[in-house]
């Protein structure tokens, strides 16, 4: 069996038009998305879900924010549109913020059409700082919230950026 150190990490980041050498024997290169094992076991087979799986970790270990973003491949990343007034909703979520246990309210600035709000969340075991940032503003006639989850410290999040939008923003869906 092969030591964990030698596999290549770089073919589970790496684009699938470059060729790699297999996990499994480490010599056999790719042949379209299948490898072909010179000792004549099968090959592995193509898994898209596992792909995606892989990109997720990618996504993970790489990038400490998250936005809502109107073209997210996942709905839940989205931005979301109220029929209430920007200051309603602003109203709404900092009362939701303090019955959490480690979000926080830092700021609000309110002008006639629009509310920034600045929320802190912290994670539960080690105490790191996330900053989540608000932007809920009248378009037409729903109140669009627009918001953004950034990591303090460090170079990934796994994830938990993401997490904090779907948190926050989960609430809010269910009253629609």
């Amino acid at each position: 069996m092969p030591a964990l150190a030698s596999f290549d990490i770089n073919y589970v980041f790496a684009p699938r038009t470059r060729k790699y050498g297999c996990p499994r024997c480490g010599d056999c290169e790719t042949a379209g998305r299948r490898f072909t094992h010179a000792t004549g076991s099968p090959p592995i087979p193509y898994d898209a879900a596992n792909e995606d799986l892989l990109m997720d970790w990618k996504r993970a270990l790489t990038q400490n924010h998250a936005t809502l973003e109107p073209d997210s491949a996942e709905p839940l990343l989205r931005p979301l549109d109220l029929p209430d007034s920007p200051k309603e909703i602003a109203n709404q979520i900092e009362r939701w913020a303090e019955q959490q246990p480690r979000w926080s309210v830092e700021s609000r600035h309110d002008s006639d059409s629009a509310v920034e709000l600045h929320l802190t969340r912290s994670t539960r075991v080690m105490r790191f700082v996330d900053d989540v940032r608000l932007r809920i503003a009248w378009e037409g006639n729903s109140s669009r919230i627009v918001a953004e989850s950034r990591s303090r410290i460090g170079k990934g999040d796994l994830g938990q950026n993401a997490r904090n939008l779907k948190e926050l923003t989960g609430p809010l869906r269910r009253d629609q």
